[in-house]
């Protein structure tokens, strides 16, 4: 199996002159390292890293060099383990990487850096700051996509002016307690086809925290479970623009938002208690029939995260790899010279 995995990561890259190094920190396991950071001081710039789902973290990371890391999706179908590390600290020399199908604990930068054009697809992000970069480093135009992200009360902070031209899309957000906001200090972003689902008790909270400027907010679904009037959900935000959103909650009526928004109105979603909207994989998160969210967004598709332009999948796999997603073994053991059956389910790219 490992090697079949081996094969499917190779299958991506076989345009590429760069090496690609295997990485399982699982004891007995055949890969080029045990030890993530090992393998990042190996690598060179433009290489790939295949991150195999282990029972304990690869711990935080330090990356210098523009990297691709690849894991199988934050969950997998024929383990329970997962491709797990710990805070990912982006440093000069970070630009360009790709970081696809991780759990991982927070991103973080050191004063002074630079690290531009970044993508994070198909990751869990679990902290109570997601991004807890400082005011100076230098981070333009990255895109988080099809993510899920966790964090308790203080929302997603993207310190300081050097900060900019993020885009944030087909990402399901859960702010789980406390009066935060969403985003807080955004300059000049694109904030799109996201769902927003704030589970907190207190009263004060809003999409939009200190110091964003420049924000286009299109295409989202913001669900709210707080039974306290709100009255003013836009928050802090100049010079934003704020369409085809739909803002619900099932306990209160929110703040209508300005612009061409559907306020207060359920998006129907197939499989997703009102009582409880934060993410897990036993939820669907697809529109119901009926819903005023589909065919309702900026270009006509749906609102939320299967509209827009990234294929959102809840597990974060792949969209551009074949997957491995059972295997089987149909006998325990074989005589010397027999063979050991397994019965192999597999998925093609974006299946």
């Amino acid at each position: 199996m490992k090697h079949l995995l081996s094969v499917f990561a190779l299958f991506l890259f076989l345009h590429s002159d760069a090496a690609l190094w295997q990485v399982n920190n699982e004891p007995g396991a055949a890969a080029d390292f045990s030890s993530l950071t090992d393998a990042i001081s190996a690598a060179s710039s433009g290489d790939t890293i295949y991150l195999y789902p282990g029972t304990n973290s690869y711990g935080n990371i330090t990356l210098n060099k523009q990297l691709f890391i690849l894991g199988t999706g934050h969950k997998v179908d024929y383990t329970t383990m997962t491709p797990l590390v710990g805070a990912i600290t982006f440093t000069n020399g970070s630009t360009g990487t790709v970081i696809k199908g991780i759990r991982m604990w927070y991103i973080t930068t050191p004063s002074g850096i630079t690290s531009n054009d970044v993508l994070i697809s198909g990751c869990e992000i679990a902290a109570q700051n997601p991004f807890s970069l400082t005011g100076d480093a230098i981070m333009n135009a990255w895109i988080i996509e099809g993510c899920v992200v966790w964090n308790q009360s203080n929302g997603m902070a993207f310190n300081g002016p050097n900060v900019q031209n993020w885009i944030l899309r087909n990402n399901i957000i859960n702010l789980t307690s406390g009066s935060g906001e969403f985003i807080k200090y955004a300059t000049n972003m694109l904030v799109e086809n996201n769902i927003l689902i704030q589970t907190g008790s207190s009263a004060g909270n809003s999409i939009f925290g200190p110091q964003c400027t420049g924000v286009t907010f299109r295409d989202n679904i913001v669900y709210y479970t707080i039974s306290i009037p709100l009255a003013n959900t836009m928050g802090s935000c100049t010079s934003c623009i704020l369409e085809n959103n739909i803002t619900y909650s099932p306990n209160t009526t929110l703040a209508n938002l300005p612009g061409t928004n559907q306020n207060n109105t359920d998006p129907v979603f197939v499989n997703v208690p009102s009582s409880n909207p934060e993410f897990s994989y036993t939820k669907d998160f697809h529109l119901a029939a009926g819903s005023p969210a589909i065919g309702s967004g900026t270009a006509g598709d749906d609102i939320g995260v299967f509209g827009g332009i990234h294929a959102f999948r809840p597990e974060g796999w792949s969209n551009t790899m074949p997957r491995v997603g059972n295997l089987i073994p149909l006998n325990n053991s074989a005589p010397p010279g027999g063979q050991l059956l397994f019965n192999l389910k597999a998925g093609s790219a974006g299946n």
